[in-house]
């Protein structure tokens, strides 16, 4: 079922991702600040945890070190004023267990805000494409109906449109998986350049991989979305029928 569409811009039309998905993208400028939420809420979830993993092994150096040194951060006022550089070790200590719990008390609030607004994101996207498909619906010729089975149709709104919701699920989850890798290689560029190359490595294999899975998997969609929208018009067939049988039998009892 395909959706009327005006052409995007010339220059955006260029790139494969945006012919692939223009539709999905196109409802997102419909409510932009929710998006923008979503992908911050993300990042700040993604750096909160890395942030978190960093104090944690800062608190356990300062508890195996010998010569009672604390890791710094190079931040002159954050060494001093939050790490607490020149106090004694147990006050470093201290201030490193009130900073682990805030760091985790964000983490927290930072991933519920990411669940929320992704899930405000995919619920929004789906309702909007089901009433652009409903709209269509009433744009279309009488004619139109009367070669196509109106199972395909009701397959259209509703199972190809929970399995586009199931899509999205694995979309976000992506964009989250994402978000977290660019976090996490910042920090191993800052700790080791090579590390950083064989990591680029191990992502461009990955990247390959996930390519092919999804070409494969979006072309067994295809046929899965044809089968569902034949079983759902023999179905609808079926009950109607049965239906106008049983009202034609009960008005001529």
């Amino acid at each position: 079922m395909k959706i009327l569409q005006s052409s995007p811009n010339p220059l955006i039309q260029l790139t494969k991702f945006w012919q692939k998905n223009y539709i999905l993208l196109r409802e997102l400028k419909y409510f932009p600040k929710v998006v923008v939420l979503a992908f911050i809420f993300s990042f700040l979830a993604s750096a909160s945890d890395g942030i978190g993993i960093g104090v944690i092994l800062s608190f356990l150096q300062s508890l195996i070190n010998q010569n009672n040194q604390i890791s710094q951060t190079g931040i002159d006022w954050f060494d001093i004023w939050i790490l607490g550089i020149n106090e004694t070790v147990n006050n470093r200590l201290y201030r490193l267990s009130v900073l682990i719990i805030l760091i985790i008390w964000l983490r927290s609030l930072f991933h519920y805000l990411q669940v929320l607004y992704l899930g405000i994101v995919r619920v929004t996207l789906i309702d909007r494409l089901r009433k652009k498909i409903f709209e269509h619906f009433q744009q279309l010729s009488l004619n139109y109906f009367s070669k196509i089975r109106s199972g395909e149709l009701i397959n259209s709104i509703t199972t190809e449109l929970n399995e586009l919701q199931m899509i999205l699920n694995w979309y976000t989850s992506l964009v989250v998986q994402w978000i977290s890798l660019l976090v996490y290689a910042f920090a191993i560029i800052a700790i080791s350049w090579q590390l950083s190359l064989l990591a680029l490595l191990l992502l461009a294999l990955l990247s390959i991989g996930l390519s092919t899975l999804r070409k494969r998997v979006r072309e067994v969609s295809f046929a899965i979305s044809k089968a569902n929208g034949h079983f759902t018009s023999v179905a609808v067939e079926f009950l109607s029928g049965i239906f106008t049988i049983y009202a034609f039998a009960t008005h001529q009892g």
